[in-house]
């Protein structure tokens, strides 16, 4: 058998189990949160619950797909420092300007709905008092 592919086939068995242990300690922590009454004091059931799910969380994020989150969130973060923020200055000055030209625009709307719904009454032969 060709060594890569053993090497392809044994990189795939250890993904897989680190899923299953995800899934057990994920398992574990919610039975242990919601369904088994063990008999502890409550600190040491949440305690087991909590380090449980933490413990699945970091099996998560040594699997290849939390590698790609890792690095999603890692990089999400990079682009948000490169965002240029507006001062408060500037935003209060667009903040009132979109407030006005909305005012204005249905002012207008409101107008020429009314003026259609005169014309269209007198069409029709209908009274709106």
């Amino acid at each position: 058998m060709n060594i890569s592919v053993e090497l392809k086939e044994r990189k795939n068995l250890l993904e897989k189990t680190k899923w299953l242990g995800v899934l057990a300690f994920l398992s574990a922590a919610l039975l242990s949160k919601y369904l088994v009454n063990l008999g502890l004091n409550d600190i040491f059931q949440d305690i087991s619950s909590y380090a449980s799910a933490i413990i699945a969380l970091g099996l998560f994020f040594i699997t290849e797909r939390g590698k790609k989150v890792s690095l999603f969130f890692v990089a999400s973060r990079l682009e948000i420092r490169k965002i240029i923020w507006p001062s408060r200055q500037k935003t209060l000055s667009t903040t009132l300007s979109v407030i006005f030209v909305t005012a204005f625009i249905s002012t207008i709307l409101w107008g020429l709905d009314g003026i259609l719904v005169f014309i269209i009454s007198f069409i029709t032969r209908l009274r709106f008092l």
